[in-house]
């Protein structure tokens, strides 16, 4: 139901020549619930863009789970980045830290 509304909501807005995500429509999380994840990403500078082509159904079916879990594809992509750079023992400048004072 929730997601029929946004996709509502976006159209109207992309009609109008908005944004397809406006902010004013994106689903909110609670200030209560959040992560260890979420605290990373607030304490990340996010001063760089990656752009990224791909076929439109596969972005558009990947915006809808995003919505549907509450989490943005932008959270989705920064979290699939951290995890890439960690399997491959990538280190970075702001990686946090284990007990051990180690890069996690």
């Amino acid at each position: 139901m929730r997601v029929m509304a946004l996709r509502a909501a976006r159209l109207r807005h992309r009609s109008r020549g908005r944004s397809l995500f406006c902010k004013q429509h994106l689903p909110r999380k609670s200030p209560f619930t959040k992560t260890f994840d979420d605290e990373r990403e607030d304490m990340e500078q996010k001063t760089a863009r990656l752009t990224v082509l791909i076929d439109p159904t596969k972005k558009d079916a990947f915006e809808q789970l995003c919505a549907t879990q509450d989490v943005t594809p932008s959270q989705v992509v920064r979290q699939l980045i951290r995890e890439y750079l960690d399997k491959h023992g990538i280190t970075y400048a702001n990686q946090p830290q284990n007990s051990n004072g180690h890069h996690e």
